[in-house]
């Protein structure tokens, strides 16, 4: 048993990289991740970890074997530890099935022909503080004006998920889902008020293709 610190990842930009995900295939850009860089103490900082070609969990490892050669020692992952703000009550795979349940009906969308775009659709996960949801908002001058004056004037939790779709590298649509924070009554209130809002988000994505983002067009 031998434990590293993830310090950093690197990705490929070509799209075609991506890796399909589940049952549906969901094209996810976490998927394009080709080494992540670990601070090993048999190693040092930043000791670089490959994910293998082939349908394997081995990494390559900068490890000097026995014959003073590298890249003849692997690693096997067991169990990854994230760190997390512990109001963070919203876990990743309910987002990340919330958004494969989302891409299914997209891709059965864009079969028929209601939803038109060049290659198939691309999603990026990512949990953000609201005040850099707010910034990102605030810069994106293609926003609808209505949801662009609501959003940087409400009240939002500190942090929150974004399932931003893209194409071809190109922006579509975002949706947003509030983190649930408890404590307090005004908390609670604020924890309700966000399980509405990501209704809100998902049910408009999914009934006419906006959102965030998408042609600068909301619900």
């Amino acid at each position: 048993m031998h434990a590293v610190t993830v310090a950093g990842y690197s990705a490929s930009d070509v799209s075609a990289s991506t890796v399909p995900y589940g049952q549906v295939g969901t094209l996810l850009e976490a998927t394009r991740i080709e080494k992540i860089y670990s601070h090993d103490d048999q190693v040092g900082p930043f000791a670089r970890m490959e994910f293998l070609p082939c349908a394997t969990s081995y990494l390559t490892t900068s490890w000097i074997d026995d014959s003073g050669k590298r890249g003849r020692i692997f690693f096997e992952p067991d169990i990854l530890l994230v760190p997390l703000y512990h109001k963070i009550r919203v876990p990743v795979t309910a987002v990340v099935a919330t958004i494969c349940t989302l891409d299914e009906w997209v891709g059965e969308a864009r079969r028929n022909g209601f939803v038109q775009t060049a290659h198939e659709i691309e999603w990026d996960l990512r949990l953000v503080d609201s005040s850099e949801l707010k910034a990102e908002i605030f810069d994106d001058k293609t926003t609808h004006g209505r949801f662009r004056l609501k959003t940087l004037k409400d009240n939002l939790p500190h942090f929150i998920w974004i399932g931003a779709a893209q194409c071809a590298g190109e922006k579509l649509s975002a949706v947003t889902t509030r983190v649930r924070e408890r404590g307090s009554r005004k908390r609670k209130r604020q924890a309700s008020k966000g399980r509405q809002y990501q209704n809100i988000s998902l049910g408009a994505l999914a009934r006419d293709g906006r959102g965030y983002g998408a042609g600068g067009q909301y619900a």
